[in-house]
């Protein structure tokens, strides 16, 4: 599925590299799978091992970007205070939120007893990902590849401005079994 700004462009020009396939182009627009790249610091990370959930110390990472981030704000901090407690004592979070969003975010973790690391931007991000056992994103196509390289569990959430039938390539080559990370 081409990004807002690629669908604008994708209308001007006669070719198109595709990070992901089928992408679904104007007509006349030829279409060439290439995939995604993924920066070193990211490649490095690939054959980082995974540490199973267990009675210690679980780390989730939770970033929406600029324009998702909100909706996650929203959301995660109370679906993170439901759980039960013998769950969420075990739990910590770092957390990427809009920078009006930063206190309210981490008061809702200190509420809940969670131990939280809440900014507006993590410059660690491959760190970040290769030691969670769980990231909750936004489902762009950056932070897809990284997740993919890398090879984290993850939940993630497409944008709310995108019709659901825009989504149904992406959905159909993600929703296949995988290896187990």
């Amino acid at each position: 599925m081409l990004g807002r700004v690629n669908e604008l462009f994708a209308k001007r020009v006669s070719a198109v590299a595709c990070g992901t396939w089928p992408t679904v182009l104007p007509k006349g627009v030829a279409g060439h799978q290439i995939g995604n790249p993924v920066r070193s610091s990211v490649r490095e990370r690939a054959a980082s091992p995974y540490i199973e959930p267990g009675n210690y110390p679980m780390s989730l990472v939770i970033i929406g970007g600029s324009q998702g981030a909100r909706i996650l704000s929203d959301v995660v901090p109370a679906a993170l205070a439901g759980l039960p407690d013998v769950l969420r004592q075990h739990v910590r979070v770092a957390h990427q939120a809009r920078p009006e969003d930063l206190d309210r975010v981490a008061a809702a973790y200190e509420a809940a007893g969670i131990p939280a690391e809440v900014e507006p931007f993590f410059a660690d991000i491959p760190r970040r990902f290769s030691e969670a056992q769980l990231v909750i994103s936004r489902s762009g196509a950056s932070t897809v590849a990284d997740l993919t390289v890398i090879g984290r569990p993850s939940i993630w959430c497409p944008m709310p401005l995108r019709s659901a039938a825009s989504r149904r390539p992406t959905r159909a080559v993600w929703s296949r079994p995988r290896r187990r990370c």
